[in-house]
């Protein structure tokens, strides 16, 4: 088994973008300020775009207004992106090294906060003038309104991180109205997912590889409406890997990080599993197995055994309560909510069309390669690149076997739906498997990289060191195509979300992702008025679970 699990600390040239002079000694305070500043500079830029949002104003239910509000969106975002560019090209011609190391890293941290900036404000576009979230007070908003404010609710158990925020939102920002505290959790929730995802993933790969590979696998699963759950599996993955890493470390660590290590990743994965517990369920086979597989069996088994023991009684002292509760709930023991990827051919991931579709004649669409898309080729094969070159890196090890787990897991509840009557949620494995499939062909593309650089006729055209300028061209690429990627997905995926009427207000059949926007503008305030932008003043009552509270 040792065998299999040798060191994965392989010795490449430095990746450009990352420090221009590793050599050179540095203060033992340089480096937790510099992942103080990215995070700082991550964040803050998120809520600068998610700021200057504010200043759009146009009617979010006339198409004109919608394109022209994202259009002055990715205005803003192309200038600050140029500013990003001259900034580094200057750093990189002019600055010593460890100027240039600042600016590459803050400028990729910048574009991470951009990067989900730009559709919280294209959310916050499509709620312009109204104080309700998405969907109103209906679906999950309703019912995440009602936990939070205390009113008893016969949906089923929730896990307890997302009410006690938006009770704390509430009381904090809106009088303790719930659901206007939804629409300002969902955008906080939205802006912070790809500067959170980039924090999390700089803990095992550098600035521009943190951003190419693990914000840019996120863009599939990006929610303005529910982003609690998408932003869990991001950070799923990045936490599991490094707790993976430390256990094959076990050994050879002392004892007072291995255990602060235990510690910090037992909350991690507590706090996790506390705010959506969906991607547990699909992996919890696959983690297992790399837990065994990279298990020091021979060098330290007792050491190893001691973080393990530390992490999980830490993690359950911090989910226990929950997770006793959804083994034991008869609530949450079924779920019956049939919705329109329930009904498609399970062999298909590649892309989940949410529960509002909008208008679909055929799905999925027939593929070029009997009936597979050019996408799954690609991304199959990123998986082969992946196992060839670093099967023994805790990185394919977590996210390969957690890829196998979720499709066993999918398989099982979508064989027995038909004599359960029961969904489970398997349409939402399509999620984890396009983001898992995502990170591992990113990650393959590293490991080639890497593999070019380190010798090789080909590797002999890449600079062995990347000091000044020398770098710039291949970082400077790669960054401005981030840019444009973000910048598009952005747009794209604010844009699913403007304001549309529903084709009929009896059934969800037909409806799409806009309609979830336009219930927000068409619900009606406390005082029985109608949002701004209401079609002809005419809305639908609303409920306000908070008046109860708010009156005892």
């Amino acid at each position: 088994m040792e065998t299999a699990v040798a060191d994965e600390r392989a010795t490449v040239p430095p990746t450009p973008g990352a420090s221009a002079d590793a050599s050179t000694p540095r203060p033992r305070w340089m480096r937790p300020a510099l992942v103080g500043a990215e995070g700082a500079v991550a964040i803050l830029t998120a809520l600068f775009f998610l700021g200057l949002s504010t200043f759009v104003k146009v009617d979010p239910m006339d198409r004109i207004g919608q394109v022209s509000g994202l259009a002055a969106l990715l205005l803003r975002f192309f200038l600050i992106g140029l500013l990003l560019v001259a900034l580094l090209i200057a750093a990189y011609r002019f600055a010593g090294p460890l100027l240039r190391e600042w600016a590459t890293r803050l400028s990729c941290a910048a574009v991470a906060g951009l990067s989900t900036g730009l559709v919280a404000g294209g959310a916050r576009v499509a709620l312009s003038d109204t104080p309700w979230p998405f969907n109103a007070d209906q679906g999950d908003a309703g019912h995440l309104a009602n936990w939070a404010a205390g009113q008893p609710d016969d949906n089923g158990l929730y896990p307890p991180v997302v009410p006690k925020v938006l009770e704390l939102i509430s009381d904090a920002f809106h009088d303790g109205n719930t659901s206007y505290g939804f629409k300002t959790m969902e955008l906080l929730f939205m802006a912070f997912t790809g500067p959170l995802a980039y924090l999390a993933w700089r803990m095992l790969l550098r600035p521009i590889w943190a951003l190419g590979i693990g914000v840019l696998a996120t863009v599939p699963v990006w929610d303005p409406y529910k982003p609690y759950s998408a932003l869990v599996l991001l950070l799923f993955f990045p936490v599991m890997i490094q707790g993976i890493r430390m256990l094959r470390r076990a050994p050879e660590t002392p004892w007072r990080p291995l255990l602060g290590w235990a510690v910090g990743l037992g909350v991690a994965i507590g706090l996790l599993f506390d705010t959506y517990s969906g991607w547990f369920v699909w992996s919890a086979a696959g983690i297992l197995g790399a837990v065994l597989f990279v298990f020091p069996w021979r060098r330290g088994p007792k050491k190893a055994l001691a973080y393990l023991g530390a992490m999980v009684v830490v993690t359950v002292a911090v989910c226990g309560s929950y997770l006793i509760d959804l083994l034991t709930g008869s609530k949450t023991a079924v779920d019956d909510y049939f919705y329109f990827d329930a009904y498609t051919d399970p062999g298909y991931f590649e892309m989940w069309r949410h529960d509002l579709p909008g208008v679909v004649s055929e799905w999925p669409m027939r593929e070029e390669l009997g009936g597979v898309g050019l996408f799954a080729v690609l991304i199959f094969v990123g998986l082969a690149v992946a196992l060839a070159l670093g099967m023994r890196r805790s990185f394919v090890i977590v996210v390969a076997l957690s890829i196998a787990s979720t499709f066993l897991m999918r398989f099982w509840f979508a064989s027995h739906m038909y004599q359960d009557q029961a969904v489970q949620l398997w349409p939402r494995t399509n999620i984890e498997l396009v983001y898992g499939f995502l990170l591992i062909t990113g990650f393959a593309v590293k490991l080639v990289v890497d593999r070019v650089r380190a010798g090789g006729r080909v590797g002999a055209l890449l600079p062995e060191r990347v000091k000044g300028a020398a770098g710039m061209p291949i970082f400077i690429g790669a960054f401005c195509a981030l840019l444009l990627f973000f910048a598009s997905v952005g747009s794209a995926t604010a844009n699913r979300y403007m304001p549309q009427a529903p084709p009929s207000m009896d059934s969800y059949k037909d409806r799409g992702l806009g309609t979830l926007s336009w219930f927000a503008h068409m619900t009606a305030k406390p005082d029985g008025t109608c949002p701004k932008w209401a079609v002809d003043k005419q809305c639908l009552p609303g409920d306000h679970p908070w008046l109860a509270k708010k009156n005892k």
